[in-house]
């Protein structure tokens, strides 16, 4: 039997010897962005709304917040990915156009992560940001190997919350992160939604 974890909510400070820097760019930034390490939950989840911000920022995109509503329902759907080792997207965000758009990563690495608190938040916000190469601005065409960078930076979206588990695996904790965003990206005016770098 697979032992899936979920991170604990944490409150407070940085603790000792977990350092986190300001990244930069022009106006916009990202004050977690050289984090090392994470103290829980809530530090994790901070660590990924930064960079979507930062990112956001770069294409003129407006200001995600937090929703603990939308961290719940990521929070259950990644509970379920780790619990199954799934990747697939959740299946109670309507139809037609869903009601809130998601993101999923997964993924471990033994050399980076090998405890919980080594994994940082950043990691899947950039990983979806880096699929930018997959799309063609003038055409405007989803597909899949450019969808998570589209929702990141979906401009009408204005909520973000995010969900991470861990299982054990043979090589070491693997993560499954989960992000859902309204109103849902991926739906809609392309043109408008997804503007170039500013």
């Amino acid at each position: 039997m697979i032992a899936v974890a979920s991170f604990q909510s944490g409150a407070g400070g940085r603790s000792s010897g977990c350092s986190s820097g300001s990244l930069v760019e022009g106006q916009c930034s990202n004050p977690t962005g050289n984090a090392e390490c994470n103290i829980g939950l809530d530090d994790i989840r901070q660590q990924m709304l930064d960079p979507h911000n930062f990112y956001r920022c770069k294409h003129g995109s407006p200001q995600l917040q937090l929703s603990s509503q939308l961290n719940d329902y990521a929070q259950e759907w990644a509970e379920e990915l780790a619990a199954t080792d799934s990747s697939e997207h959740s299946t109670n965000r309507g139809s037609n156009p869903p009601n809130r758009g998601e993101n999923i990563w997964t993924g471990y690495d033994v050399f980076r992560w090998q405890s919980y608190d080594q994994f940082t938040g950043s990691t899947p916000v950039s990983d979806w940001y880096s699929e930018i190469v997959n799309y063609d601005f003038a055409s405007g065409t989803l597909n899949s190997s450019n969808e998570h960078f589209t929702q990141l930076v979906w401009k009408s979206s204005d909520q973000l919350g995010c969900g991470i588990a861990t299982a054990q695996r043979a090589y070491g904790p693997k993560f499954y992160v989960v992000c859902q965003y309204e109103p849902a990206g991926n739906f809609g005016n392309f043109d408008l939604n997804v503007p170039p770098l500013v």
